[in-house]
This record gives C-alpha cells, structure tokens and sequence, in this order.
C-alpha cells in the first residue's frame, strides 16, 4: 500500500493497452464512473486536476455516486449509449449502491444498443480479485475486469486504477502526476526510519494541535480543485474517527476558515497550496496518505480499518428486507425529525424550531438527504453560515448516501461531541425507478440508507435533533 506510486507505471501501462482495444471497438466521449466512497473520490479529484485536458480531448468525465432519485434519472438521460464507456467501481465488489447503479445503466445501454452483448463491451470492472462484481462481469463478458490491489483501502486507491484508469481511458498521460508522487514517496518511506520527512511533518503539527483540544481541521482547498477538500475529508474521518477518538475534517473557503478561526472553536486551519497542478496533486496525494497512517500511530487507533461503517449498511439491508415492496419511501423514514427542501428559505430566515444542542456539543453535523442542485446546496451553505453564528460551533455538511462511506465512520466511532441533524424532505416524493432484478425501487433504497443510519446514531446514544 505504501508503494502505490512506484507500482503505478505499470498500471497505466496496462490502462493504455485497454484503451486501445475499447478504441478498435467505438470511441468514448463520455465516460461514467459509478461508485462509493474511495472508489470515485480520487477520480473526482483528478478530473478536475485536468478538467482542460478532458474539455480539448473532447470527453466528459462523470462520476455518479449516489442513489437519490432525481440525480440518478438526470444522468442516466444524458446517457448516449454509442459512445458511453461505463467503469464500476467498488473495491468490495458488493457496494449496495454501486450494484443499483450498474442494474440501471446496464439495463439503459442494453435496451439503446440491442442486446446484453453488446450492451456489455461497453463496462470496466475494477474491483477486488474474485469479489462479486468480478464475478459478474466474467459472466457477462464485459469487456475489461481490472484487479485492484487487496492490501491497499478504497481512500488510500488514488494512484491504482481507481484513480487512474477514468483519466488513461480517457487519453490522459497522468506522467507528471506519478513523477511528483513517486519522489514524495521515497521521501516519506526514507522517513519511516529516520523521520523528517513531509509526512512525518504534517502529521506532528496536525497532532500537537490536537493534543491542545483543536480536533477541529479547517481544509481550505485550492478553488479549482474543490473536491480535494471531500478527499482528505474521507481520508481523515474514516482512518482516524473510531475507539472515541477522531479529528474531525471541515472543507471550506476561506472566508469561513477565517471566520471559525477568530471564533476560537477548537479549531486549527490547514490552507492548501493556492493552485495544484498535475504534478503538485501527486505529492500532495501521497504526503496526506502517509500523514494519515503517522497520525492513526500517534493517535494509537488503526488507520486502515472502518469497525462502524457496516452497521449501517446492515440496517439498511435488514429495513429493504421487511419493507420492500410494502413501505413506501416516507414510511421507512419515519415522521418529524426530518426538514424539506422547500423550508429551506425559511430556515435561513429564522422561521424554525429552536436547536437546544447538549451540553457536550462541539460541533453540528448536517446530514443532507436532498438531490444536490444548485439551489439545494447554496441553501444548505448559507444555513451552515447561519447555524455557526447563531450556535457557535463548527457546522459540518454530508451528503447522503456519500457521507457514509466518508464521516460515517466518524459518527458513528469517533468522538461523541456531535449533535446531528438531518435534512431530507417530509412530503412523499413519488418520483422513482425501479431496480432491475430487485425487489425495491431505488428511492426505497435511499430511504432505508437514510433511516438506517438515523437507527445507528440512535443505537450509539448519539444527539439527534
């Protein structure tokens, strides 16, 4: 895992030799990239690291990585089958939502292109070896099943082909990128023994201010590459936030860092390099890869595991189990703890219940459950604003169900300093699809995705307002 960089040549070498054969076969100019988690999150990252690359190839880059209704009806209508190349990601090759996802486009190019053959030389697996997913697309003749490596964790996969392979298929030499990781690599290994080294640094300064009571990391990514902020977002939560312990990541612009910094809220602030090219995301990849690890040894909690995240996931089988086909969407969610899109304005102007928050409280999580337009997260954004002068404390944003393969761990393992509230919408929305080969549609899944975490949080005596 800690030699990633230096296997990646290889990688692309690989990726290249694919994407001639798709090339003999059409010519993609969109591809979809459908996963969770560290399985899309570094693809997101890089897609806009060469966002001008992939505008003069002439090939979108799309990554699709939840199963809100709306979003998902949005995408697959701006599918062209002929010239759509589908990569399924999922490390486990059983992502709940990354198996619905792949039924609908699956279903989407076999009914524009004729037949399931054909519809199958347009899908990439890229999982782990003999995982589920492999075994599907073997069965199906896909036309390429890329192995990712076992020992390396979905948020550490950013330079094997979960990161790479959606910019080489699309006709990217990432060279500079793996130039600058390979050096910072040898770097922060020649660290492990002697120490010094960029990692090794980050991760002493990040820990000494935790030590002080500043668990709070302000992430100010570069304005072009705002993902970046997601990324180190997961990396941080899920590899530190168990056993009650965690330091607890906030993206956000500056204005708001400075903001939260002159409020004196536990915080210490981490501005990342104003702009990142190629070649400085590579080092900057690996530095906050290695700094992760150094930090779960100082924080003596296991960096490489999640223990919390399948709870979820368990009550979210066990809700589809006894209610598919029988509960509707509003019924799995319950009544009353949840807020709708259109109350949005009038949260921001106030008209809404008072939030008592506990006295243990060092921090508001918003747990958002909404199709995420424009209108939705400026409105959202503006009442995080809101919310942190009003209460004083950080107000951290998650989108569901990305948040829970990302913060979920932290939630759920982390320090219990949260009071979390979710915003989903109170009416019955009846706009849906139906799962091929499921016995529920895709918004009961996300309903259950949603009230199975609220079971979580209530089962961990954590504060729901």
């Amino acid at each position: 895992m800690l030699n990633n960089a230096r296997k990646a040549p290889s990688v692309v070498a690989e990726l290249q030799a694919l994407r001639q054969r798709v090339h003999a076969a059409f010519t993609p100019r969109d591809i979809v990239v459908l996963g969770m988690g560290g399985s899309t999150l570094a693809a997101r990252v890089l897609s806009e690291v060469y966002t001008s690359e992939l505008r003069h190839l002439g090939v979108r880059l799309r990554i699709i990585d939840t199963s809100e209704p709306h979003t998902v009806s949005a995408a697959l209508d701006a599918t062209d089958a002929a010239d759509t190349l589908v990569l399924v990601s999922s490390k486990s090759g059983a992502t709940v939502e990354t198996k619905a996802l792949c039924c609908l486009w699956f279903a989407k190019l076999r009914e524009n292109l004729g037949s399931a053959e054909t519809a199958a030389t347009h899908f990439i697996a890229l999982s782990d070896a003999d995982s589920p997913l492999q075994q599907l697309a073997h069965r199906e003749g896909w036309q390429a099943v890329i192995t990712t490596p076992a020992d390396t964790g979905g948020r550490f996969s950013a330079l094997t082909a979960f990161g790479l392979a959606p910019l080489v298929l699309a006709g990217i030499d990432p060279g500079d990128l793996l130039k600058s990781a390979l050096s910072m690599e040898d770097d922060c290994l020649a660290g492990l023994k002697v120490g010094g080294d960029p990692a090794s640094s980050l991760a002493a300064v990040i820990y000494e201010r935790y030590r002080a009571g500043r668990d709070k990391l302000l992430l100010v990514p570069p304005a072009e590459v705002p993902t970046f902020g997601l990324w180190l977002e997961q990396l941080l939560a899920e590899s530190l936030g168990k056993d009650g312990h965690g330091i607890i990541p906030l993206p956000c612009d500056p204005l708001r860092a400075h903001n939260l910094l002159v409020a004196g809220r536990d915080c210490q602030e981490f501005v990342l390099p104003s702009t990142l090219s190629a070649a400085g995301m590579g080092a900057e990849l690996v530095r906050w890869i290695f700094a992760t690890q150094r930090l779960g040894q100082l924080m003596g909690v296991n960096p490489l595991t999640q223990p919390d995240v399948a709870a979820a996931k368990v009550n979210t089988e066990e809700l589809l189990a006894r209610g598919a086909g029988e509960v509707t969407g509003s019924e799995l969610l319950g009544s009353g703890k949840n807020l709708s899109t259109h109350e949005l304005a009038e949260l921001r102007g106030g008209n809404r219940p008072r939030l008592d928050l506990p006295p243990r409280t060092t921090h508001l999580v918003l747990l958002v459950w909404l199709p995420e337009t424009r209108e939705v997260i400026a409105g959202v954004d503006a009442l995080t604003s809101q919310l942190e002068r009003e209460l004083g404390v950080p107000v951290c944003v998650g989108y569901g169900p990305r948040y829970l393969h990302s913060t979920g761990q932290l939630h759920k393992g982390g320090p219990d300093t949260g009071a979390y509230l979710f915003l989903s919408e109170t009416e019955t929305d009846d706009f849906d699809l139906p799962l091929p080969e499921r016995p529920y549609t895709l918004r009961q899944l996300y309903a259950a995705q949603m009230a199975g975490d609220q079971e979580v949080l209530r089962e961990r005596d954590r504060a729901l307002l």
